[in-house]
């Protein structure tokens, strides 16, 4: 009787164990709306299409204050910084555009398109992705990817530092890597292929994703290069890094 009421207390404890370790699961939110009076000639549209987190409470909230606080800037056009929702700040986008167009006596159409989606999901590491794209007048639009990595256990941003091992070692051979992908000779200054790294140093982007088969690496737009040489990016299989890696 003592063995069965054991294993029974174990079981019920194995269960508990295993609510509390319950994986993250991410809901898409979509919404589309266009400014008021909008027509064929002059309009403001927004698009969005990402995901926020669902599971434990302090976690997911921790997580999707960090995806809504990312996506807000590209949205937010005026000076009020107590924006804090995706609601207020699409009134921002919006307004911005109304007031534009009534200054300036402006009829180009402004628009704000987001996806974001998770690219890489394990026990150690959650990595969310955000392409954007958009046009807030001016001569030509905006198009950058975002990368968001977090900690599943406590919803935390990930920085470098928490990810490799070795960073030093990982920029080393990021570089070589860059080098080889651009043509430039390792004697060579890293900008003499036209880039534009500060104090003539490699680093690396603000933005370092995770997919299932590689790491990324996506420098924004005028963070390494004129917004016309397009988007600098870089992918590196697992099998290249993996003794540089903290979590994966």
């Amino acid at each position: 009787m003592m063995k069965k009421v054991l294993c029974l207390l174990l079981l019920v404890i194995s269960l508990i164990g295993c609510e509390k370790e319950a994986t993250l699961t991410f809901e898409a939110i979509d919404s589309k709306e266009s400014s008021d009076h909008c027509d064929d000639e002059s309009c403001a549209e927004i698009a969005l299409n990402y995901v926020l987190a669902k599971g434990d409470e302090k976690v997911q909230e921790t997580i999707n204050e960090a995806i809504i606080s990312a996506i807000l800037p590209y949205l937010n056009y005026s000076e009020d910084e107590g924006i804090e929702t995706i609601d207020a700040a699409k009134r921002s986008f919006f307004k911005s555009f109304e007031e534009n167009k009534e200054e300036f006596e402006s009829e180009a159409s402004w628009y704000a398109f987001i996806f974001g989606d998770v690219s890489y999901q394990t026990d150690q590491l959650i990595s969310i992705r955000l392409d954007v794209e958009m046009y807030v007048g001016g001569a030509h639009g905006y198009q950058s990817t975002k990368y968001l990595n977090f900690d599943p256990k406590t919803g935390n941003i990930m920085e470098p530092k928490d990810l490799f091992e070795d960073l030093d070692g990982f920029i080393a051979l990021a570089e070589g890597q860059f080098r080889n992908k651009y043509k430039i000779p390792e004697v060579a200054n890293i900008n003499s292929a036209g880039f534009d790294f500060e104090n003539d140093q490699f680093h690396l982007p603000e933005t370092i994703g995770f997919t299932k088969e590689h790491i990324v690496m996506t420098y924004k737009p005028y963070e390494i290069a004129p917004y016309t040489e397009g988007p600098q990016s870089l992918t590196i299989d697992y099998a290249t890094v993996e003794e540089y890696l903290k979590k994966r």
